[in-house]
């Protein structure tokens, strides 16, 4: 009888488990208990004359994109740990293909808070109109107009 009473306690406490578990809004949350958000950053890729670039890498601690035809992109992603500010990257790995070899560039971006937060989850961070404009030239040497003959 004692076994009983404690297999259906068990399987009662798996149960609630599993009700608590599939109401977590977030699906990937960290069960280890350390702090985490998601975000969304959008903007436009650039070049010096302020035509769209595609095919940029858009970069935030490993979550990536690419920018589209038009220049612009969204990236989601998942930050761990508290601060609200991150770096984003931008790199041109396709060399031609997408017009030219651009260099990259890296800016600091701080998110504005959204919306969800709950236990670790810090919730959703937005930021929005993050535009960057790229010079091109290969990486390391600078633009042949900026090149200037010694005296």
């Amino acid at each position: 009888m004692r076994y009983e009473t404690v297999k259906r306690l068990f399987g009662l406490i798996v149960a609630v488990m599993a009700v608590i578990a599939c109401n977590d809004q977030d699906s990937r949350q960290d069960w280890s208990g350390m702090e985490y958000y998601t975000f969304t950053i959008s903007g436009k890729v650039t070049d010096a004359s302020g035509g769209p670039i595609r095919g940029i890498t858009v970069d935030v601690q490993g979550d990536r994109t690419e920018t589209l035809s038009d220049g612009t992109y969204v990236l989601q992603g998942r930050v761990d740990g508290t601060s609200p500010s991150v770096y984003v990257n931008f790199t041109d790995f396709d060399g031609e293909e997408n017009g030219g070899h651009y260099l990259g560039n890296v800016l600091s971006v701080t998110l504005n808070y959204v919306k969800g937060a709950h236990g670790p989850y810090l919730g959703l961070y937005e930021a929005s109109g993050v535009d960057v404009q790229l010079l091109s030239g290969v990486s390391g040497v600078p633009p042949t107009d900026q090149i200037v003959p010694l005296p």
